[in-house]
């Protein structure tokens, strides 16, 4: 059993050139065909609008037009790293979504029947992440798997199986 597809989870963090170049080399060892996910975040995208007091109407200027910057950036940065793969002989393809990051994931590695994702984690302390909630912890627990030829279910369900794996 080969993989495949690799999707590798990057966002505008100073990790994620890191995490990016990790799945790049292993997408060459393996022969497989990277897919490039990037996710803003429902906060991101929701743009803030009220009718009724000018200052609020122009804070809803201001958080749309950061935004749409956010939004350019994120673009430019994930059109850089497909380049990088074309350009390393890579087939490579971009995944770009709007939601909660953990959920659009687990929705790109199942869309794009990936065997793989790779991605970052910020290294919250287990407090901070059970509060605040982590990204990497949801994927790991809810990203679509195979069990390896053999087990039934079982060794991978023991572990807690997902086809996800966290750099």
């Amino acid at each position: 059993m080969g993989f495949e597809c690799v999707l590798v989870a990057v966002d505008q963090s100073m990790q994620a050139s890191i995490v990016f170049n990790d799945a790049l080399e292993l997408a060459q060892r393996l022969k497989a065909m990277l897919v490039i996910s990037h996710c803003f975040s429902e906060s991101e995208s929701v743009p803030y609008t009220d009718l009724y007091t000018k200052p609020l109407l122009n804070f809803s200027y201001s958080m749309q037009e950061s935004l749409r910057q956010e939004i350019a950036q994120g673009r430019e940065q994930v059109q850089h790293y497909f380049q990088q793969a074309t350009d390393s002989g890579i087939p490579a393809m971009i995944d770009e979504r709007f939601g909660r990051p953990g959920l659009q994931i687990c929705k790109a590695a199942h869309d794009w029947d990936a065997d793989l994702i790779i991605m970052g984690r910020r290294g919250h302390r287990r407090a901070t992440e059970n509060l605040l909630g982590s990204v990497s912890n949801y994927v790991v627990h809810h990203a679509p798997h195979q069990d390896p030829p053999g087990t039934a279910g079982g060794a991978s369900a023991a572990r807690g199986g997902s086809g996800a794996r966290v750099r």
